[in-house]
């Protein structure tokens, strides 16, 4: 009896060893592929089949979806017997959640089969940036509809905060987001969130990337020379990595929220000019578009809060703005405009509360629908936006007591509006899509308010405006002098440390000459704070131009704005026209 009880299981160990397996890598548990059309997409099925010398190989291999809106039909699948290893495509209807079925067959019997529960056709967006991109949020989220999952770069799974793949362990938008697009757009949406805390535009750029100003935090910098720093790459790497694992047109779109460690940093020399800020970004979707091998755009959101006493960086929100100009990027939400109890700890944070990230995801979905409306319904439009010279932006100073000209440029025949202090003047664009206006003379006002430019699809809303006088500042060193080290002023550290007058502000333009005159000039305006003064114009402002411009608003007492626009060593012929 034993002798037959022992036979007997060497041949179920010899059965069993026999067996076919059929096992899947693709696709996963809850996994979301970007559909292709309104209609459908594809899914991508790998997998192996080992058969045992002595099994039958499969001669066929037959794979289905189910679900509400699949036809269930069976779809062969190509592989070879010889070759374990077999990778296809399957399509399938925009929708889902589906079971995925595959089997193998062999004389007309299945002898393997696999099943993946949860799989889906819809949108799936790459989510980049810092700690308000990633998991920080004061409140932890989940999604309602049974249709957000998120990916790790290995693994699917619904998206219940916190998001895998990115920082922190608190909350983010994404739940809530996922639920309003799910419920307009009527499929599954799949989020891969890679963002990472406190960190600046710098340290997402490629290895070798270079720059002058070092960020807040070294871990992701190299020094390789003098005043010059490199990306060590980790960060990007693991975006493209991520990029990758989706497949060739994997996702919709990128959307970036970023800014925070870039803006009024502690130390000044810490701080990244918007026009850096810009470039790097734009270096930074360029370079990410080529490696990944996807188009997919970049939304790039209005980002630099810092709490109720930093609420924003004048600078930085017009470089985040021109990558939509240059066509680099589209528009994003303006996030720093959640302030209050839509932060955390009662609004004295830098993060979001539960409230916020209700909040920063309506957002999103009011800027980011609209344009998926227009993709799937094939309008790929080109979005007019209302471009103002960069002397009319957050902070400016404008001049009293004369008639005003405000100008910029939009689409050719775009009727323009302008709304200012009581006063409002439409006109019409010219051939080149050049605008003007005149406001009638204002009176001076301390009063921070609003200048409201409308075109026909853009809004230009420009923050903190003054009314006072404004003049301009020129010439070579003597004028140029900054306070920045190196250049010592008197009581250098004693001047930087009382400058705190929000109505003195200076508009430092950025070096470069032209061979003719210019409709616009490239700057920001910045504040009398110790900060601004170092870093206005990437190189400080112009110190002479501050102690006349504190000496004029004591004596008039009305704000004073300085045009600077001063160059060091040069002379007398540089400054004068061209042509003889």
């Amino acid at each position: 009896m034993r002798l037959l009880l022992f036979s007997l299981s060497l041949c179920l160990a010899a059965s069993a060893q026999e067996a076919v397996k059929l096992t899947l890598t693709a696709p996963l548990d809850y996994q979301v592929y970007q559909r292709s059309t309104p209609k459908e997409g594809k899914i991508m099925i790998a997998g192996n089949v080992e058969t045992p010398p002595d099994a039958t190989p499969p001669q066929v291999i037959l794979a289905r979806i189910t679900g509400e809106g699949a036809d269930g039909k069976w779809q062969p699948v190509v592989f070879d017997p010889l070759v374990p290893a077999f990778r296809t495509e399957l399509s399938a209807p925009a929708g889902g959640w589906y079971r995925f079925e595959i089997k193998a067959w062999a004389q007309s019997k299945a002898i393997a089969e696999a099943a993946t529960e949860h799989v889906g056709v819809g949108e799936v967006f790459v989510v980049a940036g810092q700690s308000n991109s990633a998991n920080h949020g004061e409140e932890k989220l989940s999604p309602q509809s049974g249709k957000v999952a998120a990916f790790n770069g290995s693994k699917w799974q619904p998206a219940n905060d916190p998001q895998p793949g990115a920082s922190g362990n608190g909350g983010s938008f994404l739940p809530v987001f996922g639920d309003a697009m799910v419920e307009r757009f009527k499929v599954p949406v799949g989020f891969v969130a890679t963002g990472v805390g406190a960190t600046s535009v710098r340290d997402w750029l490629p290895s070798g990337t270079r720059f002058t100003n070092p960020p807040t935090l070294t871990q992701n910098t190299i020094t390789v020379g003098r005043v010059a720093y490199e990306s060590r790459g980790g960060i990007y790497n693991n975006l493209i990595n991520r990029m990758k694992a989706l497949g060739p047109n994997g996702f919709r779109a990128v959307l970036w929220h970023q800014g925070e460690s870039d803006a009024n940093q502690q130390l000044p020399d810490r701080t990244l000019p918007g026009a850096i800020y810009q470039n790097l970004l734009e270096t930074l979707i360029s370079s990410s578009q080529r490696d990944s091998g996807s188009k997919a755009p970049w939304f790039v959101a209005q980002v630099s809060y810092h709490g109720p006493n930093d609420t924003a960086s004048a600078d930085i929100r017009l470089a985040q703005r021109m990558t939509w100009e240059s066509g680099a990027a589209r528009e994003g939400p303006d996030s720093d405009s959640l302030t209050g109890d839509l932060r955390e700890r009662g609004g004295q944070g830098i993060h979001f509360s539960g409230k916020g990230l209700r909040e920063h995801a309506r957002l999103w979905v009011e800027t980011v629908a609209p344009w998926l409306e227009g993709q799937l319904a094939g309008k790929h439009l080109i979005r007019s936006y209302v471009k103002l010279s960069p002397l009319f932006s957050d902070g400016a100073v404008l001049q009293r007591d004369v008639p005003l000209p405000i100008w910029g440029s939009a689409s050719a025949g775009e009727s323009i509006t302008v709304e200012f202090a009581g006063q409002k003047q439409t006109t019409t664009t010219d051939a080149k899509g050049v605008w003007s206006i005149k406001l009638a003379p204002l009176t001076a006002s301390s009063t921070p308010q609003t200048l409201t430019v409308r075109g026909k699809e853009d809004v230009r809303v420009l923050r903190d405006v003054l009314v006072g006088e404004v003049w301009l500042a020129s010439g070579q060193s003597n004028m140029h002098w900054t306070f920045a080290p190196g250049q010592t002023v008197d009581k250098n550290e004693e001047e930087l440390a009382a400058a705190n007058d929000p109505l003195v502000r200076q508009f430092t333009t950025r070096k470069g000459g032209v061979n003719s005159p210019a409709l616009n000039v490239s700057g920001t305006w910045h504040k009398a704070t110790r900060n601004d003064l170092l870093t206005g114009g990437a190189m400080g402002d112009s110190a002479l131009a501050y102690f006349f411009a504190r000496e004029l608003k004591a004596k008039l007492g009305v704000p004073v704005g300085i045009i600077n626009s001063s160059v060091g060593g040069t002379p007398i012929e540089q400054w004068s026209p061209g042509g003889g």
